[in-house]
């Protein structure tokens, strides 16, 4: 890890609080007044953050620079396209006075002058990918830069965390940019082809336009994983309990453990995640092979390994049973029988991660395709299911929804289970 700064203990009443360094790097302060009063008044070290306010700034830096987002300020053997980048920030802001100003940059310009790289404002995060499209509306042409970020409500404590996966083929997310709010994946997009890891600039912190309250920042030259963004996420708590509104290191271990002893998935952890946060749960119970298109007993892999190898866009496997637990509307759980699955789109062949597609009305010849609707229990078991078959069945995400034959699965972007 080449840096990593964290607020927590600091004061302005240190030695010098203007020193905040790890390892060869350090922030280089701009107009910190290293006081704060009791109102948060100041700028400085208060409340386990470092208050930037008043147009107080920080650059993080190095002897000679520090370009976080360019390979040739990497060590050798550690460019970003070969082993991977992670970017982790928390932060807060407040006396917002311009939604739009850029409190957090490091940003890059390519030949055709669109910007790329990281934005920060006090209502959204982003890394622009340098795609810009352009639109007419009422005579007027409209740009929109592509990002991979989110919005969010001005004030709110949020934790970023932007992973640069390599590009290897032992990594099955190569090639994306993972985005994480307070350890839980948001969104994804490919850098391939759009990004170019040669930005000039330094990251910076500002506060024209709002105050900007830094917790911790860190920077990896590799990949983290999303067990590893969240274990980050909750140990970085500082405090076991729950307390101001913010959840503390034993409640969000206790509500991201999904295993049972020996390392098998509990449902009824997994029921009891999906009741709170009204995720749903997608699962593919069968065998399979690479050669054959329906399963037999001489299968050695499972339905969904089958499926993977075969890597195949064009070609189905018969899925024995896919069940879907609703967490909008759980009585629109469904269990669907001998339907045919196939990869979905030029995206899943290339990576290892695969998304699906569900054809409610197909199954290979000789066999019955069924699909039922109903409350789906920890046993997998349905009470008073409304069952259809072959031509009849219809996929219904929502009670309001259109009927559709099939449905498609997406991998690339998701949220922990």
């Amino acid at each position: 890890m080449p840096c990593t700064f964290d607020a927590f203990g600091r004061s302005n009443t240190e030695n010098n609080p203007a020193s905040w360094v790890s390892g060869d790097k350090r922030m280089e302060f701009r107009d910190v007044l290293w006081s704060v009063n009791e109102y948060g008044a100041g700028s400085g070290w208060h409340k386990d953050r470092l208050l930037l306010a008043g147009g107080a700034g920080m650059t993080l830096t190095a002897d000679g620079g520090y370009r976080p987002f360019n390979e040739a300020d990497k060590p050798e053997g550690f460019a970003i396209r070969d082993v991977g980048m992670t970017l982790e920030i928390e932060y807060s802001t407040a006396n917002v006075t311009d939604t739009d100003a850029e409190l957090i940059t490091c940003l890059g310009q390519l030949d055709n002058g669109n910007r790329y790289g990281l934005i920060v404002t006090p209502e959204e995060a982003k890394f622009l990918t340098g795609v810009v499209t352009e639109a007419m509306d009422a005579g007027q042409v409209l740009r929109y830069e592509d990002s991979v970020g989110t919005k969010f409500q001005p004030g709110t404590n949020i934790r970023i965390t932007y992973v640069f996966y390599p590009n290897v083929q032992t990594n099955e997310q190569r090639t994306l940019i993972g985005f994480y709010v307070n350890g839980e994946e948001s969104a994804a997009s490919k850098w391939l082809d759009k990004v170019n890891f040669d930005i000039q600039s330094q990251l910076e912190f500002k506060s024209a336009g709002a105050d900007l309250n830094v917790k911790s920042v860190r920077i990896y030259n590799k990949a983290l994983t999303s067990d590893e963004v969240l274990n980050n996420y909750i140990v970085d708590r500082n405090h076991l309990e729950d307390a101001d509104g913010e959840p503390g290191v034993r409640s969000l271990d206790e509500d991201n453990r999904v295993l049972n002893e020996g390392d098998t998935v509990s449902m009824e952890k997994l029921m009891g995640l999906m009741k709170k946060r009204r995720n749903s749960i997608l699962v593919l119970i069968g065998t399979g092979s690479v050669g054959s298109e329906v399963p037999s007993e001489s299968d050695t892999l499972n339905v969904v390994d089958a499926l993977a190898q075969l890597n195949d866009k064009k070609a189905n496997k018969l899925v024995r049973e896919v069940r879907f637990y609703n967490g909008e509307d759980r009585t629109l759980d469904f269990i669907l029988t001998n339907v045919y699955v196939r990869i979905q789109g030029t995206s899943s062949v290339n990576y290892a991660r695969k998304n699906f597609r569900f054809y409610f009305q197909k199954t290979a010849s000789g066999w019955t395709v069924t699909l039922s609707y109903g409350e789906i229990d920890g046993n997998g078991r349905q009470k008073n299911p409304v069952v259809t078959t072959g031509k009849k069945n219809l996929f219904k995400l929502r009670r309001n929804s259109v009927g559709a034959k099939l449905a498609c699965s997406n991998a690339t972007s998701r949220t922990r289970p």
